[in-house]
């Protein structure tokens, strides 16, 4: 007994350690996303299928079957638990864990009385008579449960969920105590047709039964379980299940050596001691039953990016509004006279020589093709903006790899600062951009590639359209692989989120 006590305590310090571990992770998201509402297309569609949890649950229980003759009074009964769920996916899930429960109830007898044919203690057939007044047992049991369950929720914000299996129950514990009574009894002897009622040294006669406590041999119990309530999302990657319970245990769980007993049994080794058995000898049942409520406190696991997708896309909720994806363009606008500073790189010899005011043009047949290629380039980035439009309203988006922000618009001052580079390129028609696109650490490798590179993409159409040739130009992403502050707080994201423009001979 003690050393299960002792197991079940570490399993819950181990537990509880994994919980704290998980919590850290979950809790302390420390990124933001650009696209609200794809974002959140990507999340309805996302869920992680490991969960694990800690529970209690408390409620009316019972022992027993109703005797035919007394009354059960149902107890309080309780239990708790650590488990693991298993989602096949947002809607289906499979549970299991260990939770030790106790279940009580009291067993109330008055006035009753029971003959059975037995042999005396001179060996003398006997008809042996009782009669029992202000007898009441409490009975006590504590099973290690074992729980196998189908789970089913709803995909709303709050979920109403439903799980039903069964519970393999071991017990660890199986005890009765009875209260002060009064035995009568007599002895009625067929040969001599004389009923003996006042020698004790016979077994015969008037006992004070003394308060008298024992355990309780018992087997396995199976038991069906049904489960349902609300699951409140109270946190990312945490849960808090509130829901009603009911078990019913389907088969008898005390052992053989019960069979035949009666409550009441003559003692011929010592009669003046009648012997008193559990009054669950008089039910042909003993399986516990519990109704109450049940309270579950649940982490997800081994889904941190998910987890800090969702971080990141409460805490945008929160702030209200949804950032541009060039938001953090950050470039200082350049001017005609003067090459732009970091993040522009621009070549060593070129900063110590002053823009030429005026430029060779090229002649009509170089403009007429550049004109022909900035077309054919146009036509073909406005194809690319519809069909990552497309993907973006997609609504079968299955995972981070597959995931597309979509087109975003520049803002009026990131199209004066690009229209700066339109006036530097047109008056220097050998000078050459690379155009560098840049992350925050959101999300996985492959999306913010994605988005470095549709940042730049973005802003080479924006200056193909305004007459510069598309070959001039050459586009890159590094995505979240070199910022320049540590991703550390908002503020340090927002600059990592950025575009790099290098002027080039």
């Amino acid at each position: 007994m003690k050393k299960a006590r002792n197991i079940i305590n570490r399993a819950f310090v181990l537990f509880a350690g994994l919980l704290l571990t998980n919590i850290v992770c979950a809790q302390t998201g420390k990124y933001s996303e650009d696209d609200l509402s794809t974002l959140a297309r990507y999340l309805e569609t996302s869920y992680c299928p490991h969960e694990i949890s800690i529970w209690a649950a408390g409620g009316i229980s019972s022992l027993g079957k109703q005797p035919a003759f007394g009354k059960n009074k149902n107890g309080l009964g309780g239990a708790l638990g650590v488990g693991y769920s298993y989602f096949l996916n947002k809607n289906w899930g499979l549970s299991s864990g260990l939770e030790y429960a106790f279940y009580r109830q009291k067993v109330s007898l008055s006035g009753f009385t029971g003959a059975y044919d037995t042999y005396d203690m001179l060996n003398n057939p006997i008809i042996y008579h009782t009669r029992i007044d202000n007898y009441s047992e409490k009975q006590f049991a504590g099973l290690l449960n074992i729980p196998l369950s189908v789970m089913y929720q709803t995909g709303s914000k709050h979920q109403f969920y439903a799980s039903t299996g069964l519970k393999l129950g071991f017990p660890v514990q199986g005890k009765y105590r009875s209260s002060n009574s009064f035995l009568t009894t007599s002895g009625y002897y067929p040969d001599y047709d004389q009923t003996e009622i006042w020698q004790n040294d016979l077994g015969y006669g008037i006992f004070n039964m003394k308060e008298n406590s024992n355990s309780l041999n018992l087997n396995l119990s199976l038991m069906g379980t049904l489960e349902t309530g609300v699951k409140w999302n109270i946190g990312v990657g945490t849960a808090l299940y509130t829901g009603v319970f009911v078990d019913y245990g389907f088969n008898n769980m005390l052992k053989n050596s019960y069979s035949g007993k009666r409550f009441v049994e003559y003692n011929p080794s010592e009669p003046s001691k009648p012997v008193m058995n559990t009054a669950c000898v008089l039910s042909d049942r003993f399986s516990p039953a519990t109704l109450g409520i049940k309270v579950k406190l649940a982490f997800s696991v081994g889904c941190r990016d998910l987890l800090k997708d969702r971080k990141a896309y409460k805490a945008m909720q929160s702030a209200g509004k949804q950032e541009d994806d060039f938001s953090d363009f950050n470039l200082p606008i350049p001017t005609k006279d003067t090459i732009p500073p970091t993040p522009v790189v621009v070549p060593d010899d070129t900063i110590k020589k002053k823009i030429p005011e005026k430029a060779q043009q090229p002649d009509s047949a170089a403009i007429k093709a550049i004109e022909t290629e900035r077309q054919a380039y146009l036509e073909a980035a406005k194809e690319r903006r519809q069909r990552n439009s497309q993907w973006a309203d997609a609504s079968s988006i299955k995972d981070m790899g597959n995931y597309n922000l979509g087109i975003v618009t520049l803002t009026a001052e990131q199209g004066a600062a690009l229209d700066d580079y339109v006036g530097i390129m047109t008056e220097n028609p050998i000078y050459r951009l690379d155009i560098t696109g840049h992350t925050c650490d959101l999300g996985t490798d492959e999306l913010n590639m994605r988005i470095g590179q549709e940042r730049a993409d973005l802003a080479k159409d924006y200056l193909v359209e305004r007459g510069i040739a598309p070959s001039r130009i050459r586009t890159f992403s590094k995505g979240k692989t070199e910022p320049l502050f540590p991703n550390t707080n908002e503020v340090n994201r927002k600059k990592n989120r950025r575009l790099e423009i290098t002027i080039k001979k």
